[in-house]
């Protein structure tokens, strides 16, 4: 179900990924969670008709590909999406973790690491940035059971997934920050006049964000 608020002659469908809802998620015409400020700065300046959907991951980015929906967000960068979809201005950098059983300092050689992460995570481009082994799982609970088991290393997470689980699933491993990067969104290739649309939210986010 889709809920709309504002009014233009376009109609805009925005689809928020369910699985970060700790966070951003949205209900009663306003985004709330831990990075919800600046998006909802954002689309309050958007001259468009605007319908908001939570949807899974794997829906999100299908839609987004066939253009059933037109922006997705919260979303890192990577080159699966860029090729099914346009990247905005960042809109929030995000802390990125690193969870294992043993402790990661300076003298640990990240490129010898075995990583777990969920699939189709933007988590792989960080991984190859440190010359880390990346491995795939279905989903992030997975992720953490196969550190705990002792089948990889570590799992890198944005910071903000992390802090919304239960901290009984990561008791008993230690976590690093390693980076930050760049949160946004994406709009489909399919959507109508997507470069007006793209300019404009590119706009909001400049007064939002990059103005500050």
């Amino acid at each position: 179900m889709f809920f709309a608020i504002n009014s233009f002659a376009q109609n805009i469908k925005v689809a928020i990924v369910g699985q970060t809802t700790h966070a951003l998620n949205y209900s009663d015409g306003k985004f709330f969670g831990v990075v919800a400020k600046n998006y909802q700065c954002v689309f309050e300046q958007l001259p468009y008709t605007i319908e908001y959907q939570i949807l899974p991951y794997a829906r999100l980015l299908k839609w987004l590909k066939k253009g059933e929906v037109d922006i997705g967000l919260p979303l890192f960068q990577s080159a699966l999406r860029d090729e099914i979809a346009h990247f905005t201005l960042p809109v929030v950098n995000i802390p990125v973790e690193i969870y294992s059983q043993k402790p990661i300092n300076d003298k640990t050689k990240l490129d010898q690491l075995s990583v777990v992460l969920a699939r189709s995570s933007a988590m792989k481009e960080v991984a190859y940035q440190y010359n880390m082994k990346p491995f795939e799982v279905n989903n992030w609970l997975q992720a953490i059971k196969m550190v705990k088991y002792g089948r990889h290393d570590a799992m890198l997470i944005p910071a903000v997934l992390a802090d919304g689980f239960d901290p009984k699933l990561l008791k008993g491993l230690f976590s690093k920050l390693i980076t930050t990067t760049e949160t946004a969104m994406y709009i489909s290739k399919q959507t109508k006049n997507k470069d007006e649309v793209l300019t404009q939210l590119n706009l909001a986010i400049k007064n939002c964000v990059t103005s500050k």
